[in-house]
Formats: C-alpha cells, sequence, structure tokens
C-alpha cells in the first residue's frame, strides 16, 4: 500500500487495500479457548467462517459487533459485553484514524441498539450502558495529547482527563436529557448493571446510579 501511494495512483491504492483485506482473511484466526460449550464453539466458528467467505469490512470492531447481534438473536444471553478496541490507533498518532475509529465505534453502538429494540428478547426490558475504559492526556506544551493517557498503575504521567470519563446510559425508564454532572466512580458501572438484572453488588462495591439517572429533572 505504502508503494501504491507513493505512485499517487487511486486505483493502484484500492488494489493494494483489496489484497490486504483478501490476505487479512485468508490468515485471520479466532481462539477459542475461552469457550466453554460445544454450541458455543459450533456458533463462533460458523460466523467466522461466513465472515472469511464474505468481502465486506475487514474491521474487527464490525465484526465483534455483527457477531454480537447474532449471538443475541441465536442464545438471548443476559449479559453481553462487546469492548470495541479501534479507537487505540490514537497511539499511533494519525488524528484522521482517530476520528475515523471514533465515527465507526458511534456509529456500531447505534447498530447493537437499534438490535435491541428489534429482537423480542431485549426490547423494551434492556439497559445499555456505553463508557471508554479511561480518558485521554489534556493538552499542553510539549505533550503527547489525544496520543496518550496516564499509566493507572503507577501514576506516571497521571493526568485528571486520563481519570475521568463519560457514561450513556439508554433503557426503558430512563429520563431523557437526564445529566448527571457530579462525578461517580467507574466502579459504579457494574453495580448499575447489577441492579438492572435484580442483583445486588458485593458489600462495600460503588453504588448503582439507577436512581440517579430515573430522577426527574435534566441535572444533578
Amino acid at each position: 500500500m505504502r508503494r501504491a501511494a507513493a505512485r499517487g495512483s487511486a486505483s493502484a491504492q484500492l488494489e493494494a487495500a483489496r489484497t490486504c483485506a483478501r490476505l487479512a482473511r485468508e490468515r485471520a484466526r479466532v481462539a477459542e479457548g475461552g469457550l466453554r460449550s460445544d454450541a458455543a464453539r459450533a456458533f463462533a466458528r460458523a460466523q467466522f467462517a461466513a465472515w472469511r467467505a464474505g468481502a465486506g469490512s475487514t474491521s474487527h470492531d464490525e465484526f465483534l459487533c455483527d457477531r454480537a447481534i447474532a449471538c443475541m438473536g441465536a442464545f438471548a444471553p443476559d449479559v453481553v459485553v462487546v469492548a470495541f478496541g479501534e479507537i487505540d490507533c490514537a497511539h499511533y498518532g494519525s488524528w484522521s484514524r482517530y476520528v475515523e475509529a471514533i465515527r465507526r465505534t458511534d456509529e456500531l453502538t447505534w447498530r447493537l441498539w437499534r438490535a435491541v429494540e428489534r429482537l423480542p428478547a431485549y426490547r423494551g426490558r434492556t439497559l445499555l450502558l456505553v463508557l471508554p475504559d479511561h480518558g485521554r492526556e489534556l493538552e499542553r506544551p510539549g505533550g503527547d495529547g489525544f496520543v496518550h493517557h496516564s499509566d493507572f498503575y503507577t501514576g506516571v504521567g497521571a493526568d485528571e482527563a486520563c481519570r475521568r470519563v463519560w457514561l450513556l446510559a439508554l433503557g426503558p425508564g430512563l429520563a431523557a436529557g437526564r445529566t448527571l454532572t457530579a462525578a461517580h466512580p467507574i466502579t459504579s458501572t457494574a453495580a448499575t448493571g447489577l441492579e438492572w438484572l435484580g442483583l445486588a453488588a458485593s458489600p462495600g462495591a460503588a453504588p448503582s446510579l439507577l436512581g440517579l439517572a430515573r430522577s426527574a429533572g435534566r441535572r444533578t
């Protein structure tokens, strides 16, 4: 692709991209070590085979999104965790790739929500929590900006913007336009999901946010 780009030929770049996509499909593998049942392994193999035989996107986040929706339709699990990862391309230092990954993640999250509204097992009874695992460094002279985040275990390069993230919640009974401006620990996400499922968090765990999210008013 670099050679094609150096020639300044758009058609050569497109052909190189198709070659890369073909190689990705030929050489990709799926790890099955975490799959505990024959049904899960058979499902993963069938989904992977269908993807390899196709000619669509080679985005692993798009693959993950579509397989998650297929899993929801086939097995209707009570809890689904989808961890998109392509936004981590920020570490490459390419702003355009970072913005494109953000756009794609936003689109895929909306695709998941539309599936929730479409599938009978989830429609009208599902809580969707959307959040990043950490923020990005504040802009400052000489800093790495969006490329970097703090080392949370050692405190190296500790930055308040890295430690504070946002959370978006969608679900029946949640007040539209409700904004919580007070800081809450990110571990409240687990307690919130557990409460939605009718389960209690461990003693001493961070509190659930459902009560606040259901309250009247726009800000708290």
